[in-house]
């Protein structure tokens, strides 16, 4: 066993890829206050920010996700 591996599950990267895992489980609602948990514990993650689009995005709620991506943009530029 790797000892040196550890992840800690109130990391923004843990909390982001438990809304896209719930996103993709259909629970929308889940999906969407995990990713706001992610951007309230890294508001300066673009990657957090992106993963709150996509879960707005993929509930209709466009308006939200559009200023979600703009920010993740504005964060991170490069993020595709």
């Amino acid at each position: 066993a790797d000892e040196g591996l550890a992840l800690d599950p109130e990391d923004e990267s843990c909390a982001s890829l438990r809304a896209v895992a719930l996103d993709r489980l259909g629970q929308a609602n889940a999906s969407i206050a995990q990713a706001n948990e992610a951007v309230a514990r890294s508001p300066d993650s673009s990657d957090a920010h992106s993963v709150r689009g996509w879960s707005l995005l993929n509930q209709g709620k466009y308006r939200e996700a559009a200023e979600a991506f703009r920010e993740a943009l504005r964060l991170g530029p490069t993020n595709e």
